[in-house]
């Protein structure tokens, strides 16, 4: 028994506060060592010890077989098991206040946010009036506009609101006019907030729910937003709401509003009225909210072409307006997104006009982070050799991509088996297809991303045992599958090769 005992003692030690020690960089570890020094936060030195034990020996992996409860009992000269608990516990605890602090810091306005609730708390209404009006000027003067500022905007109000009916006394009807005008612009910005974040949700759930066959109106919060517009009307909340709202603001109301309209009912001219609008304002919206419009253009107009070949000349416009406008471009990040730089790619190889690619990625390659350029540019020559029937060539260049990216990972795969499928390498191109279902059943990611590619290798693995085993007839079978079914991946090449075989 004493053994036993013993044996626990000297184990590695396991605990939940290695889980986010872990975690830390280089910058954390000596921030939370100043963070456990202040005495505002912490004053147990023996916590203050225990970490730096554990950051100076032990981090980042904290699996050394040295980190055992004996050890740590020694160096802090604790008597039992509990006491070094009780350690452990405040050490958890003093690392999630970190983590509060640091995101709290890293906020834009919350240190305004709490300081305007403290001072309404003590009550010195002057102090509170130049404070909020100091904060509302630094929202307005950030140069950026974000549907978070209406949030905050309507605590501002609302908080002025309360203050002025707790500690000013109304003297005349200027005063009870001053509590509704401060009313309607918390309200106003509530409303504001509130639809941007129902329309964020119901663009989410909607794409996703119809490929389950789920109303998004089972969820409350959304059957009760839509139910606001049906009975009161679009067009009269939007009115009210933008009654006290600045010109840039109602441009910002306006912009969420059209990415939801595309959203629920696309058409052309839904497309070219957006479009306009973007042309209009492009100097005053905010770039931020240019690139959400653009990005969802970019997704219906992708949705629509993809089931119409006759929109191509329409797609590729929309494209190369895209492209000029800089609709990539977002605040903070100064390159080209490699998804969207990857997904234009992708199109571009479906286009006839074999220019517009090759065009596409010459004039933008160098917008790309240079940290995948290299790569990027192997992907690239990949697919136009795929295209261009040089399927060695092609090889070659997948063998190359080595971008740590699921997508870029799947696609290189799915590339591989219809290369092996064209150089009639029956068995690769079964191999391939079978470590591509693997890899993409494997991943963390909703069912909707992983059938198309999941039907994909099985009808390739079907199409070369009839091709190897059955009569051709079994081909058209697979045709009308194929024909059939909207969510497949390389739909049209899989379509081609059984057309040519049968």
């Amino acid at each position: 028994m004493k053994l036993i005992i013993e044996e626990k003692q000297n184990s590695i030690l396991r605990n939940k506060a290695f889980h986010v020690l872990r975690t830390f960089s280089k910058k954390d570890v000596k921030n939370f060592n100043d963070f456990l020094l202040s005495p505002v936060f912490n004053k147990n030195k023996k916590v203050i010890l225990l970490y730096k034990i554990l950051s100076d020996k032990f981090h980042p992996h904290y699996n050394s077989e040295k980190l055992s409860r004996t050890f740590l009992k020694q160096k802090l000269a604790c008597k039992t098991d509990s006491r070094l608990n009780d350690l452990f516990a405040v050490l958890h605890r003093l690392c999630l206040e970190y983590f509060s602090y640091l995101n709290m810091s890293e906020q834009k306005y919350e240190k305004d946010k709490f300081l305007m609730f403290e001072l309404e708390k003590r009550g010195d209404y002057d102090l509170f009036k130049i404070h909020t009006e100091n904060f509302l000027c630094k929202i307005n003067n950030s140069g950026s506009q974000d549907i978070t500022d209406f949030f905050y905007k309507y605590l501002i109000y609302k908080t002025q609101y309360n203050t002025e009916i707790l500690y000013r006394k109304p003297k005349n009807p200027d005063c009870i006019k001053n509590y509704t005008t401060l009313l309607d612009h918390s309200a106003n910005y509530l409303t504001g907030f509130w639809l941007e974040n129902n329309i964020s949700h119901e663009r989410n759930f909607d794409s996703r729910s119809k490929k389950v066959s789920m109303d998004i109106n089972e969820f409350a919060s959304l059957k009760f937003f839509n139910l606001v517009f049906k009975k009161i009307g679009e067009n009269e909340i939007l009115g009210c709401v933008k009654s006290t709202l600045t010109k840039n603001e109602c441009l910002l109301i306006d912009a969420i509003t059209m990415q939801r309209d595309i959203h629920i009912t696309p058409s052309i001219r839904k497309f070219d009225e957006v479009i306009a609008f973007l042309n209009k304002n492009k100097s005053e919206l905010d770039i931020n909210i240019r690139n959400l419009i653009f990005i969802e253009l970019l997704n219906q107009i992708y949705s629509m072409a993809n089931c119409n070949p006759e929109m191509e000349e329409y797609e590729m416009n929309f494209y190369t307006l895209f492209l000029n406008e800089k609709g990539y471009i977002i605040e903070n990040y100064k390159y080209f997104s490699l998804y969207q730089f990857k997904f234009l790619l992708m199109r571009g190889f479906s286009f006839k006009d074999k220019n517009w690619i090759k065009n596409f990625f010459d004039d933008y390659i160098l917008k790309v982070d240079p940290a995948y350029r290299t790569q990027l540019s192997n992907f690239y020559y990949a697919y136009s050799y795929f295209i261009s029937k040089q399927y060695k060539k092609s090889l070659e260049h997948t063998a190359k991509v080595k971008l740590d990216f699921y997508i870029f990972k799947r696609d290189i795969k799915l590339l591989n088996a219809m290369v092996f499928f064209e150089l009639e390498e029956w068995l690769s191109a079964i191999e391939t297809c079978n470590k591509l279902k693997a890899f993409v059943k494997n991943q963390d990611i909703a069912d909707e991303g992983k059938i198309p590619f999941i039907k994909f290798c099985d009808l390739v693995t079907r199409i070369i045992s009839i091709i190897e085993k059955k009569p051709k007839y079994c081909l058209l079978e697979i045709k009308k599958q194929i024909e059939n079914d909207k969510i497949i991946a390389s739909k049209y090449w899989l379509l081609e090769k059984v057309f040519e075989l049968s």
